[in-house]
């Protein structure tokens, strides 16, 4: 069974990321380079997950008893690749979300004037 620590980050991560999703998509300011690092992070957990279960894989394996260690070590390796995989896939998904919030954003703004004269008859 995998430890629930495991799954921390990532739903720390996902709960930030939606919140930034969505002021975005209202037309709040975000920090531009933490709302761009979105789905960076989510691989970045992923990589830490995959460190931190072979680490608890290789806690119980003893060298001179291997048969009895490799079913503690194929467990953290299943958590190892698991962390892995759906940190890419949170990454595809919430760096799609993230770009069609962005998108919409800009798409709904008002276009700046861009010289003088034409915004002086936006004024008017």
């Amino acid at each position: 069974m995998m430890p629930i620590y495991i799954w921390i980050p990532f739903a720390l991560w996902i709960a930030f990321s939606i919140s930034q999703i969505y002021k975005v998509y209202i037309g709040d300011n975000v920090n531009e380079h933490l709302y761009d690092s979105i789905p960076n992070v989510f691989t970045t957990i992923g990589v830490l997950g995959t460190f931190i279960g072979i680490f608890i894989g290789l806690q119980d394996f003893d060298t001179t008893n291997i048969t009895e260690s490799i079913p503690p070590l194929l467990e953290g390796l299943k958590t190892a690749f698991l962390t892995s995989i759906v940190g890419i896939i949170l990454s595809i998904i919430f760096g799609r979300l993230s770009e069609w919030a962005w998108g919409t954003a800009e798409s709904n703004k008002e276009e700046k004037p861009k010289d003088e004269v034409t915004a002086l008859h936006q004024i008017i």
